[in-house]
Protein backbone atom coordinates (compact mmCIF):
# COMPACT_ATOMS: atom_id res chain seq x y z
CA UNK A 1 0.00 0.00 0.00
CA UNK A 2 2.82 2.24 0.63
CA UNK A 3 4.53 1.72 -2.34
CA UNK A 4 1.23 2.43 -4.68
CA UNK A 5 0.99 6.09 -2.77
CA UNK A 6 4.78 7.06 -3.27
CA UNK A 7 4.51 6.07 -6.98
CA UNK A 8 1.32 7.76 -7.10
CA UNK A 9 2.83 10.95 -5.59
CA UNK A 10 5.82 10.44 -7.62
CA UNK A 11 3.68 10.37 -10.51
CA UNK A 12 1.64 13.02 -9.40
CA UNK A 13 4.91 15.27 -9.12
CA UNK A 14 5.89 14.68 -12.42
CA UNK A 15 2.66 15.57 -14.03
CA UNK A 16 2.41 18.94 -12.04
CA UNK A 17 6.10 20.03 -13.34
CA UNK A 18 5.29 19.42 -17.01
CA UNK A 19 2.28 21.73 -16.06
CA UNK A 20 4.49 24.25 -15.02
CA UNK A 21 6.75 24.24 -17.03
CA UNK A 22 4.11 24.21 -20.21
CA UNK A 23 2.42 27.12 -18.52
CA UNK A 24 5.70 28.87 -18.34
CA UNK A 25 6.82 28.29 -21.64
CA UNK A 26 3.23 29.10 -23.20
CA UNK A 27 2.77 32.84 -21.24
CA UNK A 28 3.65 36.05 -23.20
CA UNK A 29 6.73 37.53 -22.70
CA UNK A 30 7.02 40.58 -20.17
CA UNK A 31 6.94 42.52 -22.68
CA UNK A 32 3.36 41.77 -24.03
CA UNK A 33 2.02 42.53 -20.20
CA UNK A 34 0.48 45.43 -19.19
CA UNK A 35 1.90 47.01 -16.57
CA UNK A 36 0.94 49.16 -13.59
CA UNK A 37 2.38 52.57 -11.97
CA UNK A 38 3.28 51.42 -8.72
CA UNK A 39 6.08 54.00 -7.47
CA UNK A 40 5.95 57.35 -7.09
CA UNK A 41 3.37 59.58 -6.35
CA UNK A 42 1.29 59.23 -9.95
CA UNK A 43 -2.38 58.61 -10.45
CA UNK A 44 -2.63 55.00 -9.45
CA UNK A 45 -1.02 56.00 -6.01
CA UNK A 46 -3.40 58.88 -5.44
CA UNK A 47 -6.97 57.31 -6.91
CA UNK A 48 -5.72 53.77 -6.20
CA UNK A 49 -6.80 52.57 -9.65
CA UNK A 50 -5.67 52.75 -13.11
CA UNK A 51 -7.00 55.44 -15.19
CA UNK A 52 -8.31 52.89 -17.64
CA UNK A 53 -10.28 51.67 -14.96
CA UNK A 54 -11.10 55.02 -13.61
CA UNK A 55 -12.87 55.50 -17.07
CA UNK A 56 -14.74 52.50 -17.43
CA UNK A 57 -16.55 52.87 -14.08
CA UNK A 58 -20.39 54.44 -14.85
CA UNK A 59 -20.02 56.41 -11.84
CA UNK A 60 -17.30 58.94 -13.15
CA UNK A 61 -20.09 59.90 -15.94
CA UNK A 62 -22.61 60.87 -13.57
CA UNK A 63 -22.93 65.05 -12.53
CA UNK A 64 -21.54 65.93 -10.08
CA UNK A 65 -18.89 62.94 -10.04
CA UNK A 66 -15.34 63.83 -8.18
CA UNK A 67 -12.35 63.59 -10.19
CA UNK A 68 -9.08 61.13 -8.83
CA UNK A 69 -5.97 62.46 -8.13
CA UNK A 70 -4.62 65.68 -8.63
CA UNK A 71 -5.64 68.43 -11.85
CA UNK A 72 -5.35 72.23 -12.30
CA UNK A 73 -7.12 74.83 -14.37
CA UNK A 74 -5.71 74.70 -18.00
CA UNK A 75 -6.24 77.02 -21.19
CA UNK A 76 -5.74 75.83 -24.36
CA UNK A 77 -6.46 78.01 -27.26
CA UNK A 78 -8.03 74.46 -28.87
CA UNK A 79 -11.22 75.16 -26.70
CA UNK A 80 -13.11 77.78 -28.08
CA UNK A 81 -16.57 77.02 -25.75
CA UNK A 82 -16.48 79.06 -23.20
CA UNK A 83 -18.95 76.73 -20.97
CA UNK A 84 -15.87 73.78 -21.01
CA UNK A 85 -13.90 73.67 -18.16
CA UNK A 86 -10.59 72.30 -19.26
CA UNK A 87 -8.60 70.66 -16.29
CA UNK A 88 -5.03 68.96 -16.91
CA UNK A 89 -3.60 65.97 -14.54
CA UNK A 90 -0.71 66.99 -12.59
CA UNK A 91 0.47 63.69 -11.37
CA UNK A 92 2.33 61.50 -13.93
CA UNK A 93 -0.33 58.75 -15.28
CA UNK A 94 0.94 55.13 -17.04
CA UNK A 95 -2.39 54.06 -19.32
CA UNK A 96 -2.73 50.65 -20.84
CA UNK A 97 0.71 50.30 -19.25
CA UNK A 98 2.17 53.24 -21.28
CA UNK A 99 3.58 56.31 -19.49
CA UNK A 100 1.32 58.98 -20.84
CA UNK A 101 3.03 62.77 -22.02
CA UNK A 102 -0.39 64.69 -20.76
CA UNK A 103 -3.88 63.78 -19.83
CA UNK A 104 -6.86 66.67 -20.03
CA UNK A 105 -10.61 66.28 -18.67
CA UNK A 106 -13.22 68.73 -20.36
CA UNK A 107 -16.64 69.22 -18.20
CA UNK A 108 -19.48 71.28 -17.89
CA UNK A 109 -21.07 72.02 -15.08
CA UNK A 110 -19.21 69.30 -12.59
CA UNK A 111 -20.23 66.71 -15.33
CA UNK A 112 -17.26 64.85 -17.42
CA UNK A 113 -17.70 65.36 -21.18
CA UNK A 114 -14.26 63.29 -22.09
CA UNK A 115 -10.49 62.83 -21.35
CA UNK A 116 -7.95 62.92 -23.51
CA UNK A 117 -4.41 61.25 -23.52
CA UNK A 118 -1.78 61.97 -25.45
CA UNK A 119 1.11 59.62 -25.96
CA UNK A 120 4.45 60.73 -27.48
CA UNK A 121 7.15 57.89 -28.74
CA UNK A 122 10.11 57.34 -26.24
CA UNK A 123 13.60 58.53 -26.94
CA UNK A 124 14.59 56.09 -29.83
CA UNK A 125 11.16 54.36 -30.62
CA UNK A 126 8.82 55.60 -33.51
CA UNK A 127 5.31 56.32 -33.63
CA UNK A 128 4.47 53.47 -35.29
CA UNK A 129 5.83 51.28 -32.36
CA UNK A 130 4.18 53.17 -29.82
CA UNK A 131 0.78 52.98 -31.55
CA UNK A 132 1.25 49.26 -31.76
CA UNK A 133 1.55 48.84 -28.10
CA UNK A 134 -0.80 51.24 -27.10
CA UNK A 135 -3.37 49.74 -29.39
CA UNK A 136 -2.52 46.22 -28.26
CA UNK A 137 -2.69 47.37 -24.79
CA UNK A 138 -6.16 48.49 -25.02
CA UNK A 139 -7.17 45.60 -27.02
CA UNK A 140 -6.40 43.41 -24.47
CA UNK A 141 -8.00 45.58 -21.48
CA UNK A 142 -11.40 46.32 -23.78
CA UNK A 143 -14.30 44.39 -23.70
CA UNK A 144 -14.54 45.25 -27.78
CA UNK A 145 -12.87 46.82 -30.54
CA UNK A 146 -13.63 47.81 -33.98
CA UNK A 147 -10.72 49.57 -35.49
CA UNK A 148 -9.24 52.22 -33.40
CA UNK A 149 -12.98 52.16 -31.72
CA UNK A 150 -12.68 50.29 -28.52
CA UNK A 151 -15.13 49.56 -25.66
CA UNK A 152 -14.67 49.10 -22.08
CA UNK A 153 -16.92 49.15 -18.68
CA UNK A 154 -18.89 52.35 -18.93
CA UNK A 155 -16.57 53.60 -21.34
CA UNK A 156 -15.66 54.30 -24.88
CA UNK A 157 -12.19 54.66 -26.62
CA UNK A 158 -10.76 55.99 -29.65
CA UNK A 159 -7.16 55.70 -30.78
CA UNK A 160 -6.40 58.72 -33.07
CA UNK A 161 -2.88 58.71 -34.88
CA UNK A 162 -2.04 62.40 -35.54
CA UNK A 163 0.81 62.17 -37.67
CA UNK A 164 1.90 65.87 -37.91
CA UNK A 165 2.30 65.87 -34.10
CA UNK A 166 3.99 62.95 -33.73
CA UNK A 167 1.87 61.73 -31.13
CA UNK A 168 -1.34 59.94 -29.84
CA UNK A 169 -4.14 60.86 -28.57
CA UNK A 170 -6.72 58.25 -26.59
CA UNK A 171 -10.43 59.67 -26.26
CA UNK A 172 -12.20 57.99 -23.37
CA UNK A 173 -16.06 59.42 -23.31
CA UNK A 174 -19.00 57.95 -21.56
CA UNK A 175 -20.18 54.52 -23.58
CA UNK A 176 -23.36 55.86 -25.92
CA UNK A 177 -22.65 59.60 -25.37
CA UNK A 178 -23.50 62.10 -28.03
CA UNK A 179 -21.27 64.91 -26.13
CA UNK A 180 -19.42 67.21 -28.74
CA UNK A 181 -16.50 69.55 -28.19
CA UNK A 182 -14.68 71.75 -29.65
CA UNK A 183 -11.49 71.25 -28.47
CA UNK A 184 -9.53 68.75 -30.29
CA UNK A 185 -7.46 67.76 -26.97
Amino acid sequence: MKADRRTCFLTLGKACTAAWVLILLSSPPSSDAIPNQVGGGGFFNLAGMRFEDFAAKAETWKPGAKLKATWELWKSPEVVNSEIELLRLTVPATIFGLAASEVTVQRVDEQILLFHAVFRPAQGATLAQLQQSLRRNIDAWSDSSDGDQFRGGATAITLTTRTSEGELLVTFSAAGATATTTAAR
